[in-house]
C-alpha cells in the first residue's frame, strides 16, 4: 500500500490569521488565484461545498471518496426536533437510501463513522447529484 504526499507551498501577499489559514486558502482557491498556476503544472483544482475524503481506489482502480451522511440531508431534516433515541439512526438510514439511488454506499469503518462512499471521477458531478436527490425527495 503506497501513499503519496503532495506538498504545496503557499505564499500570501497580505498577512493571514493563523487560526483561519484553512479558510483563507479555500477562499483563494475558490476565487481562482491558484487555478492558473495549477493548470500550468498540469494539476486541476476543484472545490466543492461538501467536504470529501479521498479513499483508496477500488479493486478496479476507480477513485473513491467519502463524505458524512449529514451532507445527504436537507436543512429541515437536520434541524427537526429529536423525537426519541432512534432519531439519528433514522436519519442515517434515509441518507443511505438516497446515496444508494445515486451510486453511494454505506462506508462503515472504525476511522470514518457515519460515512457514505462514492466512486467518482468528478466531485462536482457527485455533489450536483447529491443536491438534486435532496431537492427531489424533499419537495
Amino acid at each position: 500500500m503506497a501513499q503519496a504526499t503532495i506538498t504545496i507551498k503557499v505564499e500570501f501577499n497580505e498577512p493571514v490569521d493563523a487560526y483561519n489559514m484553512k479558510d483563507s486558502i479555500r477562499e483563494h482557491i475558490e476565487s481562482g488565484i491558484f487555478k492558473a498556476e495549477c493548470k500550468h503544472i498540469g494539476m486541476e483544482l476543484s472545490s466543492t461545498s461538501i467536504e470529501f475524503t479521498r479513499l483508496k481506489n477500488d479493486v478496479n482502480g476507480n477513485p473513491r471518496y467519502a463524505c458524512h451522511f449529514l451532507n445527504l440531508l436537507s436543512t429541515e431534516e437536520k434541524d427537526a426536533p429529536h423525537e426519541d433515541i432512534h432519531h439519528l439512526s433514522r436519519l442515517y438510514q434515509k441518507a443511505i437510501k438516497r446515496a444508494n439511488k445515486i451510486g453511494g454506499r454505506k462506508y462503515h469503518t472504525r476511522t470514518y463513522g457515519g460515512g457514505i462512499v462514492f466512486q467518482s471521477y468528478s466531485l462536482k458531478a457527485t455533489e450536483k447529484d447529491i443536491k438534486d436527490i435532496i431537492e427531489e425527495e424533499t419537495k
